[in-house]
């Protein structure tokens, strides 16, 4: 919420509060009093002065209007110059109609002409449940005087101008760091994807595993509203342009006991955008440069260029072939260091950490564990790794397929469905896996008749498919 929006509403709850009668408060005391303290706590929390001060303002008014006793709330604070306009709200309403009135009398005596002045007319209605609500009409002719006026430029305020960007990694660093200021947290925020992604592979290395640990415990203190979008893109270019020393560090963190359920997701995350992201093959840059004619063809004579012009347009072309040429074969930037992102992170899933239950109530993190995995298995295909990556995927899973939570079996058929697909036929048909994958295929038989939830069934059944085309194709001479 903007703090001109929150100045606002508490002006709202103010006038509201001078206007209430003292037994509507009383009916409602408790669950007032609940409510105040919660908004009081959320606001005194806040790093923003002026937040602070508003919650403290409003929190004083109703605090003191509830319990009307010698022992008042009083925090200790000088008002600014908008907590003013805030305190003078808390008055009672007689106070706030005798105001109102000089008010208007003056400014209907200083905008109306001086021979004829019209007396503003105030009317006060009261209902049976808000007393004392003016309603004021002023008589205020149109001043001519200000058309001749001529705005007067005051030039950009240096205190609300946007912070420079920062040009390089340390520097950005050093921003993120900057909890004080809230838009130079912003803007460093917002250009660091960039700078991550133009900086070398050197410079990068020495810092990344620094920043990704800044990045991982980096909180939204200020509610930006595309924080968690800027903060993921990030840690993907951080992890996509140096997988070899970041991965390991994901993986190893995300059992670590000093982190919580959010950002265990958070890891689990990033590894799956940066595994897709490597994955992909990297299209050429096209040339812009200008190929000058053969020395032939600028060494024709008129004569002959017309004779080819015609033999040209009286041939009858039935193929020309590829028109653009083939694009040429790179090699896989994710195959080098798939086994980073998929071997640790089954490594001590059923070790005991206190802040982890993977196998008891955390089981939400499992199912994302299990999707991840799968998307590793996906984006690491035709990699020489992918047998020995699916052996261990199919014996991980086994033990998870009559999971209580729908969430975990919808990944253990999302893992085993990325493994039938990216698994060459002839290794799921080999004595290694003969055994595994029939007994896998007998249970997605019993699943897609058994199975109460919906989208189960349609992955066993879709992994079934996939299952058997593996065994035809295998089979084929």
């Amino acid at each position: 919420m903007e703090h001109g929006h929150r100045v606002w509403l508490s002006r709202l709850l103010l006038l509201g509060l001078a206007c209430l009668p003292r037994d509507r408060l009383v009916d409602r005391e408790s669950e007032l009093q609940r409510l105040v303290m919660e908004g009081i706590q959320a606001h005194i929390s806040s790093p923003l002065e002026g937040v602070r001060e508003v919650g403290m303002i409003v929190g004083e008014a109703y605090m003191n209007a509830l319990h009307k006793s010698d022992h008042a709330l009083k925090f200790d604070h000088t008002p600014s110059e908008e907590g003013a306009e805030l305190v003078k709200l808390t008055r009672p309403v007689d106070d706030q109609e005798r105001e109102l009135k000089d008010l208007i009398s003056k400014r209907a005596l200083s905008s109306c002409n001086p021979v004829a002045v019209t007396t503003p007319t105030v009317v006060v209605e009261k209902s049976h449940t808000w007393e004392g609500v003016v309603h004021s009409s002023v008589c205020s002719d149109t001043d001519s005087d200000d058309e001749d006026l001529v705005p007067y430029e005051m030039g950009e305020d240096p205190d609300s101008s946007v912070p420079t960007p920062p040009r390089y990694l340390r520097a950005c660093m050093k921003a993120l760091l900057a909890r004080d200021n809230p838009s130079l947290l912003q803007v460093a925020l917002q250009s660091l994807e960039s700078l991550v992604r133009s900086s070398s592979p050197t410079s990068l290395q020495e810092v990344a595993v620094e920043l990704v640990k800044m990045l991982l415990h980096l909180s939204d203190a200020y509610s930006f509203d595309d924080f968690s979008a800027l903060r993921l893109k990030a840690l993907v270019a951080i992890t996509a342009c140096s997988p070899s020393i970041v991965a390991p560090y994901l993986t190893d963190q995300f059992y670590a006991p000093n982190f919580t359920l959010g950002q265990r997701v958070d890891i689990l995350e990033v590894l799956s955008l940066a595994a897709t992201e490597l994955s992909l093959v990297a299209t050429p840059l096209t040339s812009s440069v200008h190929v000058p004619p053969s020395p032939t063809a600028r060494g024709r004579r008129p004569w002959e260029v017309l004779v080819q012009e015609r033999l040209k347009a009286k041939t009858r072309v039935i193929s020309k072939g590829a028109t653009t040429p083939k694009a040429p074969s790179t090699p896989s930037r994710f195959s080098p260091v798939a086994g980073l992102f998929f071997f640790p992170l089954m490594l001590r899933f059923d070790s005991p950490v206190n802040t982890l239950d993977l196998l008891g109530e955390d089981c939400l993190v499992l199912g994302s564990l299990l999707h991840t995995l799968g998307v590793v298995m996906h984006a690491a295909s035709h990699a020489p790794l992918v047998p020995k990556m699916a052996v261990s995927l199919m014996d991980f899973v086994w033990n998870l397929r009559y999971h209580r939570s729908t969430y975990v079996r919808r990944g253990v058929l999302f893992a085993l469905c990325m493994t039938m697909e990216v698994t060459p036929s002839h290794f799921l048909a080999s004595s290694s896996l003969e055994t595994a994958v029939a007994e896998t295929m007998q249970w997605l038989q019993d699943l897609c008749v058994k199975e109460p939830d919906e989208e189960c069934r349609m992955l066993a059944h879709s992994t079934l498919q996939l299952a058997m085309q593996s065994f035809k194709a295998s089979t084929m001479p």
